[in-house]
């Protein structure tokens, strides 16, 4: 679809900035940056706490913070893991990182991930796909045009080009006669 994966090189300073994911629009694709993720015993359980915090936790601080932050970055992270290889492939962009192996990590987020609720930033990241998605479709059709019709709008153009040299010849011919 042409969206490219990355990991985020800086954190924000905000409570949501350690799950921080944001899809950006380039001119000729599109990339979405998320915040890379070091996973061991230590981390894995602190992330389970703190989405389990985020669930039960009726507090006004984390309604503010995007709902469901933790939640949701380990929604998308999940979605983007069905076999090994695909931890591989993280791996080596830098997103998922730590001293687990790919199959720990994949079974890691097979586990969690369906006890999960997803929050407002989950549901963003949709958001901003489709909207990519269609504006894409625009794009692809021009460029399908355009590609297809390469030598008859080039042919067009370079009539064009020379009707106009032939009408400016003939009106400075005219001027001049005036």
């Amino acid at each position: 679809m042409g969206i490219k994966l990355e990991a985020r090189k800086t954190a924000t300073a905000n409570f949501t900035g350690v799950m921080n994911m944001e899809m950006v629009q380039g001119l000729l694709c599109a990339k979405l940056a998320v915040q890379p993720l070091n996973l061991g015993n230590a981390s894995a359980c602190l992330l389970i706490n703190m989405a389990a915090l985020e669930l039960y936790s009726e507090t006004a601080l984390l309604k503010d913070a995007g709902e469901l932050p933790v939640s949701s970055y380990l929604c998308v992270l999940g979605l983007m893991m069905s076999q090994a290889e695909d931890v591989r492939k993280l791996r080596h962009k830098g997103i998922v990182q730590g001293l687990f192996g790919d199959q720990h990590i994949l079974e890691f987020f097979k586990d969690l991930c369906p006890n999960l609720v997803a929050g407002q930033a989950y549901w963003q990241i949709f958001r901003d796909i489709e909207v990519y998605r269609k504006k894409r479709r625009l794009w692809l059709a021009i460029y399908k045009f355009v590609y297809k019709n390469a030598k008859t709008i080039a042919a067009v153009l370079s009539i064009v080009g020379v009707l106009v040299g032939i009408f400016k010849a003939i009106l400075s011919l005219k001027s001049h006669h005036e």
